[in-house]
């Protein structure tokens, strides 16, 4: 028993020899491989970055606020290390490409009388004359139609000058064109906004003053209707304040073709009164139609702008 003793001692020191040194290699190899691994790259991981950083951000796109995802993604979504935000897509307004915004200005009348009927909107029973005729100038004689030219002329030339695209309904004169083939332009044309321009005239010569007529809401104009009701009542302010003319307000119709076939906001300015004296002499001076040139183009403008 006595010569056994030293022999089981070694034993118990070789395997803690042993035992030490399989630690000291693992040791030893597990440093190397933490050495050797790729380093951080600055991604947030889920177990070290705070709850804070793990938030979803917000993105800015088209000038509205979206929802992206997470700085670090699920596991299982791909390229874990280098997550792509996912914006949501901000529609487009419409002839809103490239920040241009597209305005349709229809010069009323423009030819002969044409009393062929139109229906006054899609499926109507209801009709009116494709062309009424315009009304004349009681002092000065100018038909109505080449009044609302000459004015939507200088409203293009200051629109356009003010960086807004506009589409012409006409931009001569004798040219037979129906309310519904007017609303037409503006709908293929895509149009913000469509103006109208007109001249008002009564049997009784002493009616003077300015109003904006608006769509009244139907089943046709219902997609319209609060927005040209802005965009007219915006007008109606801007062309008192400029010209200081009697304010008649602004008046819903529903038995025009113009507004009843538009899928466009739109409105209807009588500038005055043909048949006024006074009011036939001013329309038709310079200084005057360029006071309603620069009250339409400001409404315009405070009208896109909102």
């Amino acid at each position: 028993m006595s010569q056994e003793r030293p022999s089981g001692k070694r034993i118990l020191i070789t395997v803690a020899v042993v035992v030490v040194v399989a630690a000291a290699l693992l040791l030893a190899a597990w440093a190397v491989i933490g050495w050797l691994a790729p380093k951080p790259t600055g991604v947030l991981r889920r177990d070290s970055a705070p709850a804070s950083t793990r938030l979803a951000a917000t993105a800015t796109v088209g000038g509205s606020e979206s929802r992206v995802s997470s700085l670090v993604p699920d596991a299982d979504e791909p390229d874990a290390e280098s997550p792509q935000p996912r914006a949501l897509a901000s529609p487009v307004p419409r002839g809103a490409a490239k920040g241009t915004r597209v305005v349709t200005i229809d010069p009323g009348h423009g030819g002969s009388a044409d009393n062929r009927q139109e229906p006054i909107g899609p499926g109507a029973t209801q009709t009116r004359p494709r062309e009424p005729g315009g009304a004349s100038g009681l002092v000065t004689g100018v038909p109505e139609s080449q009044l609302n030219l000459d004015v939507s002329l200088k409203l293009r030339d200051e629109l356009e000058r003010r960086g807004i695209k506009v589409v012409m309904v006409r931009t001569r004169q004798n040219v037979n064109i129906s309310p519904r083939e007017r609303a037409e332009v503006a709908n293929k044309a895509g149009a913000d906004l469509l103006v109208r321009i007109h001249a008002d005239s009564s049997g009784d010569p002493s009616l003077s003053g300015l109003k904006t007529l608006v769509p009244a809401q139907n089943s046709w104009t219902a997609p319209i209707y609060a927005e040209s009701l802005r965009a007219g009542t915006i007008a109606q302010r801007h062309l008192i304040a400029e010209t200081g003319a009697k304010n008649l307000g602004v008046v819903k119709r529903n038995d025009l073709g113009g507004f009843n076939w538009s899928k466009v906001p739109t409105y209807l300015v009588e500038m005055g009164f043909m048949s006024n004296a006074a009011e036939d002499r001013r329309m038709q001076t310079d200084a005057y139609q360029a006071k309603i040139v620069t009250a339409l183009a400001d409404a315009v403008v405070e009208y896109l702008k909102q």
